[in-house]
């Protein structure tokens, strides 16, 4: 048997190249290096070269994030099952909800592989108050629970309160789950730098989404320049219109017109971004993990975020940040007038959060242990 044979093969189910290539990319390497033959299976837009280019096989698929229709939804289960019979992976990484749910069903027809699942993703439907994501919730639960319960399922989870969650409200039993921080941060491309000379900066860096909190951003810049009219609020990211909570580019133009802030769009120098900044800033109702206050400890830059779950995984109150309540203006203006006056507070914080990038959050440490849950669910079956 050749070597090729001999490989053990990961598949990768995931929505779309850019989100998988900012989030995932450094693990399926990890996977490559640690002796895996590892596939990608996503929707193409821009970035299945960056993709390809670290040898990964890449299987372009045409699943939609927003679509609903249930014949649509039977036709992808029927071509994913054609995908697990053609690579014949031994685990698929199964990542975000409609992964999830399309991706376990359709392994009913290809038995032999073992799934692991990363539920990823879940802001807009567990954090808005819309009438879409009230609907959609009970159900999605209730599906989720069959589907991560699986006996033969693996299911991990990037922060300590949906670990919780699950196990609190029965869906998984705790040797079901494991607990892998975040994606992990590149302390080789996010360094440690000093403060730039000149105004100071705070920046948001996300999709521009409701629930990322960017109106309470905007409307806590609106009051800071009051009293603090040379201080720069600057937001880094895309709209995300398969994303029912996006934003327009007209409404963050208006904004960018106004002069309360600056509207950079997509971005892929955030290490660059991150190095002209003071404060990184991000008041979401809801993260799986902030992954950008990660980024923003390895560049050694203090943080406020909310209260809430996947921000508190990453930031420590009062240690390398400020957390606050979400949706609450007053309590965001007045986290950051703090650490805006208070130079050596914030030079504290910040040397605080790259000592948590190196000890906690690298991805180095992040991939060794998912390569760990690979080598785990392997052994596992051959028992």
């Amino acid at each position: 048997m050749s070597d090729s044979e001999q490989k053990k093969r990961v598949l990768f189910i995931f929505t779309e190249d850019w989100a998988f290539a900012a989030l995932f990319l450094d693990r399926a390497v990890a996977a490559r290096q640690a002796g895996f033959e590892v596939a990608v299976h996503v929707r193409c837009t821009t970035h299945r070269e960056i993709i390809e280019r670290e040898g990964l096989r890449v299987i372009p698929h045409n699943i939609s994030r927003s679509g609903t229709n249930p014949f649509s939804a039977l036709w992808s289960i029927w071509k994913l099952g054609k995908v697990f019979r053609d690579f014949k992976p031994n685990i698929v990484h199964l990542i975000a909800i409609k992964p999830i749910v399309l991706g376990s069903l359709a392994s009913f027809f290809y038995p032999a592989a073992k799934i692991i699942n990363a539920p990823v993703g879940m802001g807009y439907l567990f954090a808005s108050n819309d009438l879409r994501a009230r609907l959609l919730r009970p159900a999605v639960r209730m599906m989720l629970g069959t589907l991560l319960g699986r006996r033969h399922a693996t299911t991990i989870i990037e922060n300590s309160d949906d670990l919780a969650s699950l196990v609190e409200g029965e869906f998984l039993n705790r040797n079901q789950i494991v607990l892998i921080r975040g994606t992990g941060v590149n302390l080789e491309i996010f360094k440690a730098s000093p403060e730039p000379e000149g105004n100071k900066v705070v920046v948001l860096v996300a999709r521009m989404l409701i629930d990322k909190g960017v109106f309470e951003f905007v409307e806590s810049a609106n009051q800071i320049r009051k009293t603090h009219p040379n201080i720069e609020f600057w937001l880094v990211g895309d709209v995300d219109l398969g994303n029912p909570a996006s934003l327009t580019s007209q409404q963050l133009q208006d904004w960018a017109t106004t002069g309360v802030i600056k509207w950079l769009g997509y971005r892929n120098d955030v290490a660059e971004i991150l190095k002209q900044c003071h404060i990184v800033c991000l008041p979401s109702y809801r993260e799986g993990f902030g992954k950008v206050f990660v980024e923003a400890g390895a560049t050694q830059r203090a943080v406020v975020a909310t209260n809430v779950p996947g921000c508190r995984e990453a930031v420590e109150d009062g240690r390398n940040g400020l957390l606050v309540q979400p949706k609450n203006v007053g309590a965001l203006t007045a986290a950051l007038i703090r650490l805006l006056d208070d130079d050596q507070l914030r030079l504290k914080m910040a040397a605080e959060g790259r000592k948590r990038a190196e000890n906690e959050f690298s991805s180095a440490t992040i991939n060794k242990q998912t390569i760990a849950v690979y080598k785990q669910v392997l052994e596992s079956s051959s028992l």
